[in-house]
């Protein structure tokens, strides 16, 4: 069985803002990466507004199975500031690699 793994930035790992008020809810996806029969998508959702506004960082993973994409796991990697989570370069490095070290 491979094992793969998955590398995210620091940057999405930002603290949140506990005073910011909820704002619409707005999700913007920030990378996606794919193999043959996998993938993983990251996403911020917008969860506070100001000045400052707040969002939670989630990765979605995916397995192929018989030609469709099924969704295997959101996991919620922070929740940080909008615009640090969604700006420019906000990953700098999303791989899925395999037991071997293959990327």
């Amino acid at each position: 069985m491979l094992r793969r793994h998955l590398l995210l930035p620091a940057a999405a790992v930002t603290a949140a803002c506990a005073s910011a008020q909820p704002a619409a809810v707005h999700t913007q996806t920030i990378a996606t990466v794919s193999g043959t029969d996998f993938r993983a998508v990251v996403a911020a959702r917008r969860t506070g507004g100001g000045s400052a506004p707040t969002a939670r960082v989630t990765v979605t993973t995916y397995r192929k199975a018989g030609g469709h994409w099924r969704r295997l796991a959101v996991h919620r990697l922070a929740d940080g500031f909008w615009h640090v989570a969604t700006g420019p370069r906000a990953i700098c490095r999303l791989e899925l690699a395999t037991a071997g070290g293959r990327t």
